[in-house]
């Protein structure tokens, strides 16, 4: 009861919300926007005290002059000031994590002889409902001296992954009044590329290579390397090394020991270009944590040299055993950007052709889809991944027919109707796809 209560009293806030918030009038949107500044209403005061001075008693001459003076002060004073000022930034690094806090240098010059007041950091480094906030400042300073080149540090933490600054951040001043903002351009020697944020997992499908490597997963074929499988009878070419002395003794004659070898498993995974964008909260929520999926598996397989692809917008990557291979990859993910409508409408889906295993991340939209195609009987190496929302579920009174196997015991052992691993993006998001992961990997395990 307490729920349908609370739910009935949310939408009823959300609908009084959207009507008070609605714009009636968007055709006069550009003839009183202005007002939102504070310099608009002092025009429109100077003006009223005009027409007062001009048609009814004379002091109103007296207060346009008074606030004409102040208007002009306000815009005036501002935009000398930052004739004088020349700004840079620097990173600590160029490459980081969400969340992740990062330390950065802003060298502010000042060529004037007195000091300048009330600066601020603008644009670039916050994001809200996809549009930048101009007026969202990333730090302040209290000011900077005549004559003097400053150095200033600050903590910034990412809020999502990007490149950052998102556009050419900017040196405000709107002292003494706030009348008017007055910007100088801040000259940007380096980008920082936001990485997103990975999901520590510890287990590995039990998948056998079939490319040998001089790195890679051992396996138990005979080989070099690895663990001890066997002991056998010495043959011609073998390295006195692997001589079993023990075993030999007994046998009174040669034994070695048989190793396991390394090998590479080919592993595809592949981010839904059909499923996500981001023209709503909800539906960037849901990109960034494909992104973030991606990513944990693609350093997870990659930790185990793995022969790995990644698939992003229908473009395929090798992602190489060598270390900076896996920081191209994450640059790619820092980059990404959904395909347009008519763009999508191109695209072919591929199953990791002779890939031992292929990922494919997807929202519900996405699993629907493939639940009508022949993909998840046809390859039994298609493995689904599907990020859900709760609020998907809370305006429909029956369970989806897809889902049929949330929790992971289905009701159909038809491989179409299961995804491999499903979780909820709006809590607990890490600790599901870790313990998910961990399951899967288990089972897979128990049954080979």
């Amino acid at each position: 009861m307490s729920r349908k209560l609370s739910e009935f009293l949310s939408r009823v806030t959300d609908r009084i919300m959207t009507v008070g918030n609605y714009d009636y009038c968007p055709w006069a949107n550009k003839y009183v926007y202005w007002l939102k500044q504070p310099i608009g209403w002092f025009v429109l005061a100077a003006i009223a005290s005009a027409v007062i001075g001009l048609f009814a008693v004379p002091q109103g001459w007296f207060v346009c002059g008074v606030v004409s003076l102040v208007t002009a002060l306000g815009v005036a004073w501002p935009w000398l000031a930052m004739r004088g000022l020349t700004a840079e930034i620097e990173f600590e690094r160029h490459r980081c994590h969400e969340q992740d806090s990062i330390q950065v240098t802003l060298v502010v010059t000042n060529r004037w002889p007195w000091a300048v007041w009330g600066l601020l950091v603008e644009r670039g480094f916050f994001e809200s409902a996809g549009e930048v906030q101009s007026e969202t400042a990333t730090t302040a300073l209290a000011s900077v001296s005549g004559w003097s080149k400053t150095q200033f540090t600050f903590e910034y933490v990412p809020p999502r992954r990007g490149v950052y600054p998102l556009e050419p951040p900017l040196l405000g001043t709107g002292f003494p009044f706030g009348l008017w903002q007055a910007h100088q351009p801040i000259v940007l020697n380096e980008q920082l590329i936001v990485w997103p944020r990975c999901v520590d997992l510890k287990s590995l499908p039990l998948l056998l290579g079939e490319r040998l490597s001089a790195v890679g997963a051992f396996v138990d074929r005979a080989g070099s390397d690895g663990d001890i499988l066997s002991a056998r009878n010495y043959r011609e070419g073998d390295s006195l090394r692997r001589i079993h002395w023990a075993q030999t003794a007994r046998q009174d004659r040669l034994i070695v020991c048989e190793r396991q070898t390394a090998s590479r498993q080919r592993i595809v995974v592949t981010l839904d270009p059909w499923a996500f964008s981001d023209q709503t909260p909800k539906e960037r929520e849901l990109l960034d944590w494909g992104l973030r999926t991606v990513a944990s598996l693609c350093q997870e397989f990659h930790g185990h040299a793995c022969d790995l692809s990644c698939e992003l917008n229908d473009e395929r990557q090798s992602v190489p055993a060598a270390h900076g291979s896996i920081q191209q990859i994450n640059d790619r993910l820092a980059r990404f950007a959904p395909l347009s409508a008519s763009q999508k409408e191109s695209i072919t889906l591929t199953t990791g052709e002779r890939a031992q295993m292929t990922l494919f991340v997807t929202t519900v939209a996405g699993w629907e889809r493939l639940s009508e195609s022949s993909l998840l009987s046809e390859f039994a190496s298609f493995h689904v991944i599907v990020l859900d929302q709760r609020s998907s579920l809370q305006n429909n009174e029956e369970t989806p027919a897809y889902d049929l196997d949330r929790t992971g015991t289905s009701l159909s052992t038809d491989r179409s109707t299961k995804a491999w691993m499903w979780f909820d993006v709006s809590e607990n998001t890490s600790q599901q796809l870790r313990h998910q992961w961990e399951r899967q990997c288990h089972d897979n395990w128990s049954t080979n």
